[in-house]
């Protein structure tokens, strides 16, 4: 494994990195849009849509393979176990020394992010109680 010498890279990230408290839902696009990179190591995920959400904005994402994630991002991120902070370190330094990787990724993402839609998740639903409903017949 690549030894990690984060300090040398937290100090030329300092500048760049913001730390924001609560964001208004209607101000989120904003921020996906203007990030390089979507950073999010979730311990405990209900469905996954922050990643999902900066994905529909192009934005390449980093996060956790634990939960629904991997599931909702479908191989699109770069998936980390986020109780390894070197994993995460060197997945952010090698995404932010690609051009062709985040390029890649955010492509991906974002033609994944289109498969969930309002529409489709009301298919969706409805299949599912179909199916339970034709099984309480039988």
């Amino acid at each position: 494994m690549r030894e990690l010498n984060f300090k040398n890279y937290a100090k030329s990230f300092s500048s760049s990195v913001i730390f924001t408290d609560f964001i208004p839902l209607e101000h989120l696009p904003i921020f996906y849009n203007a990030a390089e990179l979507f950073v999010y190591p979730s311990l405990y995920e209900g469905f996954g849509l922050p990643p999902l959400e900066a994905m529909s904005c192009s934005t390449p994402v980093i996060t956790s393979n634990l939960t629904s994630i991997p599931e909702v991002t479908n191989n699109c991120a770069v998936l980390i176990n986020p109780l390894y902070n070197d994993e995460l370190s060197l997945s952010i330094i090698d995404l932010l020394n690609s051009d062709s990787l985040l390029q890649e990724y955010g492509q991906k993402g974002y033609n994944n992010s289109l498969k969930f839609t309002w529409k489709n998740t009301a298919i969706s639903t409805l299949k599912a109680y179909e199916s339970v409903f034709q099984s309480k017949e039988n």
